[in-house]
């Protein structure tokens, strides 16, 4: 008889595209929109010094962001570890917690601390930029930044603890992140022409929301019912 084997990072592909897109659409969310031009500012500082020296500084940003991320989501899997023996409540519970985000984002629901939380962090413009200071600016945003995005972040934390496995778990916070990380990349390669692109975008920042709201609704929907594992079991 062949032994089974199975893979720890098997994750439903349902999974993985809601990480991606809310990953992506975190970027245009009010935390983080607004310093973009600051951001362009400090990975532009050395320009002159060749685009590949703000590709290895904004891969250090990112990496240093991933890092924060991936390892709420390690944390998460051991969480959703220990309560696995409660699977039906956890799903109910889960469910109801990503709903509730869901409606906040999508505006249908104010929750009062949530609304308090702003991301107040300057981004100072200066020569000398290099990997290594990225890399901790990343690592300090990312700090900042989870408070103001819980609601996006705070989802996809859930789902991941509902996989019950840290690598999982983790896997998922890391595809989480590099959907946040690119439009961070395109911004940081593209940073002379991003700004006129960004004042256009903030035009659609409630749609996006609005989209992104109703995503979460539908996967909180699915999950408090017992549907989503099904569902990413077929996909």
């Amino acid at each position: 008889m062949n032994p089974v084997i199975v893979n720890p990072l098997s994750v439903s592909s349902i999974s993985l595209w809601t990480a991606f897109v809310a990953g992506v659409a975190t970027f245009f969310t009010p935390c983080i929109l607004p310093v973009i031009p600051g951001f362009i500012a400090y990975f532009i500082a050395d320009r002159e010094k060749g685009i590949l020296r703000s590709i290895v500084n904004v891969v250090g940003f990112v990496i240093g962001l991933s890092f924060v991320f991936v390892n709420l989501g390690l944390l998460s899997g051991i969480f959703g570890d220990i309560i696995t023996g409660h699977k039906v409540w956890v799903n109910v519970i889960s469910g109801a917690i990503i709903m509730v985000f869901g409606l906040h984002i999508a505006g249908m629901l104010k929750i009062p601390f949530v609304d308090r939380m702003s991301m107040n962090i300057s981004v100072r413009r200066e020569k000398g930029n290099n990997f290594f200071t990225s890399l901790v600016m990343g690592f300090v945003f990312s700090l900042v930044w989870s408070p103001c995005i819980s609601p996006t972040l705070g989802s996809i934390l859930v789902i991941a603890s509902n996989t019950a496995n840290i690598w999982k778990a983790g896997y998922l916070l890391a595809i989480y992140s590099f959907g946040m990380s690119i439009p961070f990349i395109i911004s940081a390669i593209m940073a002379d022409r991003i700004g006129a692109l960004i004042f256009r975008i903030q035009r659609y920042q409630k749609a996006i929301e609005r989209a992104m709201g109703i995503l979460l609704l539908i996967v909180g929907i699915l999950m408090a019912t017992g549907q989503f594992n099904r569902l990413g079991a077929l996909l």
